[in-house]
């Protein structure tokens, strides 16, 4: 153990409750939930979120001129699918989609993407919020 360890070990037993603040603190930074923004229902968690073709958010238009803002999710327990597959119009290439929507109160969250090998879920942003 060199001397930089022993010296955080020390600290550690001085102050035992501000180093598990700490760490609550940071648990707690990763477990912050998604909610539907309608119903508070927990959609998914700030740690599922990912990255797609270079970035976790993206905006985009669809063939309406509905623009919207979504964020990638690895999960989103809190979601279901609301029509069959489609691979028209699709934002990702390779990847097909299904209409998502909330889980309990049925509002449009955004889409399920599905390629041959990687799925996600792509959420409209403003339809959601971060439980504090």
């Amino acid at each position: 153990m060199n001397s930089l360890d022993l010296l955080n070990k020390i600290d550690k037993k001085k102050n035992p409750v501000e180093h598990q603040e700490t760490m609550a603190e940071q648990e707690e930074e990763y477990e912050r939930e998604i909610l539907c923004a309608f119903c508070k229902n927990r959609i998914s968690s700030l740690d599922e979120q990912i990255v797609v073709n270079g970035s976790h958010d993206h905006i985009f238009a669809n063939p309406h001129g509905l623009v919207f803002e979504v964020g990638c999710y690895k999960i989103a327990h809190g979601c279901v699918n609301f029509s069959g597959l489609s691979k028209e119009f699709t934002w990702f290439p390779g990847y097909a989609w299904k209409i998502a929507g909330c889980r309990f109160c049925s509002t449009h969250l955004g889409w399920f993407f599905l390629s041959e090998t990687h799925s996600f879920w792509g959420l409209i942003l403003d339809k959601l919020i971060i439980d504090n």
